[in-house]
């Protein structure tokens, strides 16, 4: 069966293709190509006998996924319009020699072993980044291509998935905030709100917006406004970003962030994740971990999305990490999974 495939081409005989749906290759399928607009990597060779080879047609699955199929069009006399045979059309083998992988600075001991874990598995190599997960997002946003990306929210991906750069963001981990406190300051889960209200009191976040554990904080302090008016203009106020910035500090190479800033008596109380937490006293023993109260309890997704277009690796190393090994190894450093442990 034939179909036909109008291509309107703009600034030169290469070309990127993408065609939105399935549905879209029919008799009349008319797409615009500009050059200076493509963000892809899909390059389309037009030789002088007029057959046009297009290596890679991004078509959307069912799932909400992309297939990559490898299409060879064949001018039609006298026009600029092809032939496609659809019989020919076959999914293109995307195959990697080494996958990237971006994730939650909070995910870096975790995701190191899975990434080690999954290499001894599959004789892959994994490449990591790890970051707060509002800065990654915004470094693939300005054109940087990792094959997975782990957030510490499901948000960031989320936006990502909305702009096309993946599809189905899945949540495959959890956390919660604590509380880490100088060993000299009286504050429990029982007086934990009168303590953080103290205006004497120092409170550490991270950065709202570039790391979801300021988001988080943020969220606590919106919980506090519940309980005494006022109190998260007055908490959001005096609250420091001391991590998670553009701008932050940074620590001496191989130090843990929070128990160095805490070390470095930054802040008298600084909220992070549990997880982070354990970590940080780990470094610095006389530090508190504080449960916070369940009123103002804030809890944490975890969101893993697959860049479009990428390898079979990289949706292989995406399982693995939702795997029971991956979510063995994310409950060893205290994350909470959503995997089904299965029965002896």
């Amino acid at each position: 069966m034939k179909k036909l495939v109008k291509i309107t081409l703009v600034g030169s005989l290469s070309c990127l293709l993408s065609f939105p749906t399935l549905a879209d290759l029919n008799d009349e399928c008319f797409t615009q190509v500009d050059i200076d607009k493509a963000t892809g990597n899909c390059m389309a060779d037009y030789s002088v006998n007029g057959q046009l080879h297009v290596p890679c047609v991004s078509v959307s699955d069912q799932l909400g996924g992309k297939i990559i199929y490898d299409v060879i069009l064949n001018q039609q006399t006298d026009f600029f319009t092809f032939d496609l045979d659809m019989d020919s059309v076959k999914p293109m083998s995307v195959s990697a020699d080494s996958l990237m992988l971006y994730a939650a600075g909070s995910l870096k001991e975790a995701l190191s072993d899975v990434a080690v874990s999954y290499e001894e598995t599959y004789g892959m190599k994994v490449d990591t980044k790890f970051g707060p997960s509002g800065l990654l997002r915004q470094a693939i946003e300005e054109g940087e291509n990792p094959d997975v990306f782990a957030s510490a929210n499901m948000a960031h991906p989320e936006k990502l998935a909305s702009n096309d750069w993946g599809s189905i963001v899945v949540l495959f981990a959890r956390n919660k905030l604590c509380a880490l406190a100088q060993p000299d300051v009286e504050v429990s889960t029982d007086n934990f709100f009168d303590v953080i209200m103290d205006k004497e009191i120092r409170v550490g976040i991270s950065t709202p917006n570039a790391d979801p554990s300021g988001d988080y904080a943020w969220e606590l302090f919106e919980k506090a406004n519940q309980i005494k008016e006022g109190s998260f203009l007055q908490l959001s106020e005096k609250a420091l970003q001391l991590t998670g910035g553009v701008d932050s500090a940074i620590p001496p190479e191989g130090l843990n962030k929070y128990g160095w800033v805490m070390s470095e008596k930054k802040a008298d109380i600084f909220l992070t994740y549990c997880t982070n937490a354990v970590l940080a006293q780990k470094e610095v023993q006389d530090l508190k971990i504080v449960t916070i109260p369940e009123e103002l309890s804030v809890g944490a997704d975890y969101g893993l999305l697959v860049r479009n277009g990428t390898s079979n690796e990289a949706w292989q190393l995406a399982m693995y990490i939702l795997s029971s090994k991956g979510q063995k190894i994310l409950r060893e450093y205290g994350f909470k999974t959503t995997v089904i442990e299965k029965e002896e």
